[in-house]
């Protein structure tokens, strides 16, 4: 008699897979319940292939003092094969339903991650950019301001009154003119607060741009 009986291969086959899934139980450090319970199955489904291939054995007699080969053909399917093959079955599935979860979690992490980098970014920016704007206001008001209390003193100081009306006047026009420019300046703060609450509407009108430009220079050239 061959003891390379189908039994046998099946036998061998069910060793394989077993060391297949051990070695992915390793791998997923147990903490796949469908492992172990595939493992649970796989296991008696290699103890039924044990007893059926060794019961066409010469030393199958050993069984038969148990009993008969009837008996075996029953017990062997029912308490092995069968539930063996179920507890294989549901713990596969389980294990590749955990493991597509476990990927599609991954990929969330991955993209939660990105956000997180995209978003430190948009943090430095925004943080250069208030650094930025800090730095520009500090001067629009400062200078409006330096005019105002520079022209204001001259004009309380006991030492310069013998200024002229006209230089009154003069230096008058110059405070009134640096307050509507820090007051102007506050104002544009406050849309900006506006704007980004998105509760400010733009109004269009037509400027003359060298009218601009030469209010500028004259506060500028106040410093």
């Amino acid at each position: 008699m061959s003891y390379f009986h189908p039994d046998m291969v099946l036998f061998i086959a069910t060793i394989f897979v077993l060391i297949v899934f051990v070695r992915l139980y390793k791998k997923f450090d147990g903490n796949i319940n469908g492992l172990k319970v595939t493992l649970f199955g796989i296991g008696l489904f290699l103890i039924a292939s044990f007893f059926n291939y060794f019961e066409e054995t010469p030393f199958g007699y050993l069984m038969l003092t148990v009993t008969d080969e009837a008996g075996w053909d029953f017990i062997i399917p029912i308490f092995g094969y069968a539930p063996g093959g179920l507890l294989i079955c549901y713990g596969f599935f389980d294990w590749l339903k955990m493991t597509l979860v476990l990927k599609d979690e991954m990929v969330q992490r991955e993209l939660i991650e990105q956000e997180l980098k995209q978003a430190l970014i948009d943090v430095g920016r925004a943080n250069s950019a208030k650094n930025q704007f800090m730095s520009t206001m500090s001067h629009e008001l400062r200078t409006p301001l330096n005019a105002i209390i520079g022209f204001a003193d001259i004009m309380a100081d006991p030492k310069f009154i013998a200024l002229t009306a006209a230089k009154y006047v003069e230096y008058s026009g110059i405070i009134s003119k640096s307050a509507a420019q820090l007051l102007n300046t506050i104002d544009e703060i406050l849309n900006l607060a506006d704007a980004d609450a998105h509760e400010y509407s733009l109004t269009e009108e037509i400027f003359c741009l060298e009218d601009v430009v030469n209010e500028c220079l004259y506060i500028m050239s106040l410093q």
